[in-house]
């Protein structure tokens, strides 16, 4: 089925809900509301949902509370022990549960308005593109979240300090890098504080869902 995560590819899911959230006081961005669910539950559901096995969570300071979120999730969550080094470190320790080769797609918890269609979109392009290696969803010309990785970029990635951003392998790739435009602005609606909560909250409610 074309638009589901295993078409043709097998895929797993690693969402990254490893950060401290000081924005929120403290408070887990993965356990954010949106809608009648969880940030984290609403983001593991619709990984589910696209046929991505398996789906793994990688948690940090905040682990209580995002399994607390999770249970009867069939998730596997692992903890990031230095998840302070940096959020490509927590993609290391996620990726590092994968049991054979696997295509990648990397969720950060701060983009949990995405909708189901752009995962179909990505697989979408991965099968009509063999030469691509790398799937970057564009709203509006801005690029976002999340990302479909092929197996071929998990060496390099593997190479990277935990604090060095994934972007910068984005150079080395080149024309393998395929921007694929969306029409959902959740891939560029970023919850880094709570006034970015708020505003995309209420653009999510009353312009994406129609309420």
């Amino acid at each position: 089925m074309v638009g589901n995560l295993h078409h043709n590819s097998s895929t797993a899911a690693i969402v990254l809900a490893a950060g401290a959230s000081n924005r929120y006081g403290g408070f887990p961005k993965a356990c954010l509301a949106i809608g009648d669910e969880t940030a984290v539950r609403r983001v593991v559901r619709i990984c589910d949902e696209s046929g991505a096995d398996p789906v793994i969570v990688v948690t940090g300071p905040h682990d209580p509370e995002i399994r607390r979120a999770l249970v009867g999730s069939t998730a596997r969550i692992v903890r990031n022990e230095r998840w302070v080094a940096g959020r490509t470190g927590s993609l290391q320790t996620g990726i590092q549960l994968l049991e054979g080769p696997t295509d990648v797609l990397v969720w950060p918890i701060d983009h949990p308005f995405v909708e189901r269609a752009t995962l179909e979109r990505l697989t979408d392009a991965r099968a009509q593109d063999p030469l691509a290696v790398w799937f970057l969803p564009m709203f509006a010309g801005q690029g976002g979240h999340p990302i479909l990785l092929r197996r071929e970029v998990l060496p390099a990635l593997a190479m990277l300090g935990p604090d060095a951003p994934l972007r910068g392998l984005i150079s080395g790739f080149g024309p393998q890098v395929r921007r694929v435009a969306v029409g959902d602005a959740g891939v560029v609606a970023n919850v880094d504080d709570p006034e970015s909560y708020r505003h995309f909250s209420a653009q999510w409610r009353h312009t994406w869902t129609g309420a």
